[in-house]
């Protein structure tokens, strides 16, 4: 089994390109959407985060208080950070347990999407990995488009995520997604002839 890393920024696009290979027949492993179904169902997982940010961390019926706990983390680099060790180990043990059940299924290659580059225990447990990237004010425009946030609240959100550098120090391939989503669709499917002929 391919197991591929796709990471990237806010508004990158490495989510519509982490759909194309989906497309293409790969099992997507979304680990932002993981994280917070941990976060919602992992009893420890939760004291922790209520320790760290306060009761406020969830809502009356038990989800995910998302715009409070945004605004925690992403206000803080500290704050991201330790979020992160709560988080993210739960999240790496639920990837390598889809990936062998994938693999048990006959499934080719599986696609683990995370805005949050991989660290070295999760960069061992893949055979590619690729960063998605754009330039800023593209990403703001994206983003601002999408959702109801300000441009300065997605400036806050790139600032404190790695630095294009880091993205770029991290992938085996980098894509860049400065253009149209029928141009990121002709680089999806290069990537992805390009994997399957090795």
């Amino acid at each position: 089994m391919l197991r591929i890393g796709v990471t990237g920024g806010i508004g990158s696009g490495k989510s519509t390109f982490s759909t194309m290979l989906e497309s293409f027949g790969a099992e997507l492993f979304n680990a932002d959407v993981e994280a917070t179904r941990i976060m919602e169902s992992n009893h420890q997982v939760r004291l922790d985060l209520e320790e760290l940010l306060g009761p406020a961390s969830f809502l009356a019926d038990g989800t995910l208080n998302r715009s409070y706990i945004s605004q925690a983390a992403f206000s803080d680099p500290k704050v991201l950070a330790k979020v992160g060790k709560i988080v993210h180990p739960h999240v790496q043990q639920a990837f390598i347990k889809r990936a062998e059940e994938a693999n048990r299924e006959g499934i080719p290659v599986i696609v683990r999407e995370a805005a949050v580059l991989p660290d070295e225990a999760t960069r061992k447990g893949l055979d590619v990995v690729v960063s998605v990237m754009a330039d800023s004010e593209i990403r703001i425009q994206r983003v601002k488009r999408r959702s109801n946030m300000t441009a300065s609240q997605v400036i806050a959100r790139i600032e404190a995520q790695p630095p294009d550098l880091e993205y770029e120090k991290a992938a085996d391939i980098v894509i860049w997604n400065n253009g149209t989503v029928e141009e990121l669709a002709k680089e999806a499917e290069h990537f992805w002839q390009t994997v399957h002929s090795k």
